[in-house]
């Protein structure tokens, strides 16, 4: 466990019934608590120096297990420097490894509970691994993310290795959906590539075309015990339309043609737009219907071409698909998860995000018939995610 006396993170762990309202009950949790963990990732005695041969990431005959503990320590025990340099064989291989079980999974995943969901991290690693130091990591854990793992954070390409890394090693109790940051177009302006640059990746041009591939190959959404739709940003017009049954056919990577794929069922073809179903599950907003206001015949967006859905759409899209509800993230909820309206819950996952808010980063765990949150939040004296210097040791995350 890290030095908590510096950044005194908040946790709560708040029961949430099947109907979704939160109850105020709060109950402890242990990070330090190494009784579930892997004999992989055992606490490493020799902390985070860089003349640790498991912590070089230059090495070419680094596995997965290292790529891991490597990127987990340089996270744990960031100070304002050069971002970690990687050999890209071993890391093209791990890559590859992710592509290939992504691209064997559903386009929805039909997933068992318990599963712990993490919202949106915008490249905050800090947050990734304090959270999975609060709620103990996999195998002992079974994982749903719902997307945005790059982003404004100061570990953005650390945040989707390490993810993709817990991917190739634990395929059945981590599961990667796509959200609207996973995206080559938005990850290009965000300045991945030259990010990639700076970590000595660019330099062999497959490491890119590999990401590129695995944005592609990433699930849309998932279903717990046939009661959940779990999605990382909503439910569009198609969508709602459609329904799941329909989503479940979406190709991935979508076929670019005049936007359609062209799909056999049973004798029928079935013209699927692929392009609208994945921009509204990757880019769908809630946005509340002022009152006495009826809602418009034509689908609305935002400037940014964003779906935009209301409290009626997610009642009578649980209604028509046979599900208790929605859960998803897109929208930062201050409280780390909001349950608005009473059929949708929101997952944020990062904290204080981009040092404009204070709002808690959450995990919200599924189980066959409760529901709980585990969350923490930023004190004001404790420095921003994205400022010169960091909390120490990643904010009360374990070292492994």
């Amino acid at each position: 466990m890290g030095n908590s006396a510096s950044s005194k993170a908040s946790q709560q762990n708040n029961t949430v019934n099947s109907a979704h309202q939160s109850n105020s009950a709060t109950a402890s949790t242990n990070p330090s608590d190494d009784t579930h963990r892997p004999s992989s990732t055992t606490p490493s005695s020799s902390g985070s120096g860089a003349s640790d041969p498991i912590l070089n990431l230059q090495n070419e005959d680094i596995t997965v297990d290292m790529i891991i503990r490597g990127i987990w320590a340089f996270i744990f025990s960031y100070t304002d420097g050069p971002p970690p340099q990687y050999n890209p064989r071993p890391l093209l291989t791990m890559l590859e490894d992710a592509e290939d079980l992504l691209k064997d999974e559903k386009t929805v995943l039909d997933l068992p509970s318990p599963q712990c969901i993490v919202g949106d991290l915008h490249g905050q690693g800090d947050t990734l691994i304090t959270l999975l130091s609060l709620v103990d990591t996999p195998p002992a854990k079974s994982y749903l993310f719902l997307g945005n793992y790059a982003g404004q954070g100061f570990a953005p390409h650390e945040t989707l290795f390490l993810l993709l890394a817990l991917k190739v090693k634990y395929p059945y109790r981590v599961h990667l959906l796509r959200g609207n940051l996973e995206d080559v177009d938005v990850l290009k302006a965000q300045g991945f590539i030259s990010g990639l640059t700076q970590r000595n990746l660019t330099n062999d041009s497959f490491v890119w075309s590999a990401l590129e591939r695995i944005i592609g190959a990433l699930p849309l959404a998932a279903i717990i015990d046939n009661r959940y739709f779990c999605v990382h940003g909503g439910i569009g017009p198609e969508l709602q339309k459609g329904g799941i049954e329909r989503l479940k056919k979406v190709q991935r990577p979508p076929i670019d043609q005049e936007d359609q794929a062209i799909t056999l069922v049973g004798t029928h073809f079935s013209s699927i737009s692929n392009k609208s179903f994945l921009q509204e599950c990757q880019w769908a907003v809630l946005r509340l219907k002022p009152p006495n206001k009826l809602v418009p015949q034509v689908p609305e967006m935002l400037l940014d071409g964003s779906p935009i859905f209301h409290e009626e759409d997610v009642d009578a899209f649980c209604k028509r698909n046979r599900i208790h509800g929605i859960i998803r993230s897109r929208q930062l909820a201050n409280q780390g998860v909001l349950a608005l309206p009473l059929q949708m819950l929101t997952v944020w996952s990062a904290v204080a995000y981009l040092d404009n808010f204070r709002n808690f980063a959450a995990v919200l765990i599924v189980e066959a018939n409760s529901m709980s949150i585990v969350r923490y939040k930023q004190v004001d004296s404790e420095p921003g995610s994205l400022d010169d210097k960091k909390p120490v040791s990643g904010r009360n995350a374990m070292i492994i």
